[in-house]
């Protein structure tokens, strides 16, 4: 799913309980930082943040 609709998908689960799942490039968490904070309920980065090439 796209960034600009991940808070109003949170929005919705949260009401069932569910948690949020994520797997992005892990060198994307400080930009998403913020927005990332503020979704309700749980959330989880797999497969460790998936950072993707080496940086040099």
């Amino acid at each position: 799913m796209s960034w600009d609709i991940l808070e109003a998908v949170a929005a919705r689960i949260h009401e069932f309980g569910w948690h949020i799942q994520l797997q992005l490039n892990g060198r994307e968490l400080p930009e998403r930082e913020a927005m990332l904070k503020r979704l309700p309920g749980a959330l989880v980065v797999d497969h460790v943040g998936r950072f993707t090439h080496p940086v040099a």
